[in-house]
């Protein structure tokens, strides 16, 4: 009984560690590298996609735009345009390539107009919604929830209320791209498109 007793207490404190090591993994950690971080609507902005993240267990760390930081794992490099030509993507407030880099365009000029007094708020979900892009490594969008491609009234008003979530399996994604470092090697569950299209949010 001793022995049995003993043997039951050494694989509980097996399945602890195991478990342990398991909730490690599931928090990756995303770096994004961009500049005018002192910029007001652009803090906010932040705020609200790290609040997004925190949800599902993932960190994101905010940096200016250096070589240490774009040369990280698990960074993502994002571009602020102020004066978006109106031939670039018309109606869009953001683009990215998932597979051909792990950089994304905001047509910051775009947010602005559009989002006016709750432009932060906009912000932070366009920002959520691109960086979810990067992580999974492909461009599709869902039916509902913050990778919606188009966004309706309902959701800027679950925005606002900052209940616009994301599915279940987007989040499934989001994790096994990030567990991946968004190449999907050898041993991930992704597999790689034959090519890829660029993705963006009207």
């Amino acid at each position: 009984m001793k022995f049995i007793a003993a043997v039951t207490v050494v694989t509980s404190i097996a399945a602890t560690i195991q478990g342990a090591a398991f909730q490690m993994r599931e928090r990756p950690e995303v770096t994004v590298c961009m500049d005018r971080n002192a910029d007001s609507t652009i803090f906010g902005a932040q705020a609200i996609a790290s609040r997004i993240y925190d949800r599902i267990g993932i960190p994101i760390h905010w940096s200016r735009r250096t070589p240490e930081c774009t040369a990280a794992r698990n960074s993502i490099v994002v571009d602020l345009l102020d004066e978006t030509p109106p031939t670039q993507h018309p109606g869009s407030l953001a683009v990215s390539a998932p597979f051909q880099g792990k950089d994304i365009v905001l047509y910051y000029d775009r947010v602005r107009a559009m989002g006016r007094n709750e432009s932060s708020i906009l912000l932070g979900y366009v920002l959520a919604h691109e960086i979810a892009h990067i992580a999974r490594g492909i461009i599709r969008h869902s039916d509902e929830g913050i990778l919606k491609s188009h966004w309706d009234g309902r959701d800027r008003s679950s925005m606002r209320g900052t209940v616009l979530h994301f599915t279940e399996e987007d989040i499934d994604l989001i994790r096994r791209g990030l567990d991946c470092g968004y190449e999907f090697p050898q041993g991930c569950k992704e597999a790689r498109p034959a090519r890829s299209v660029r993705s963006k949010i009207d």
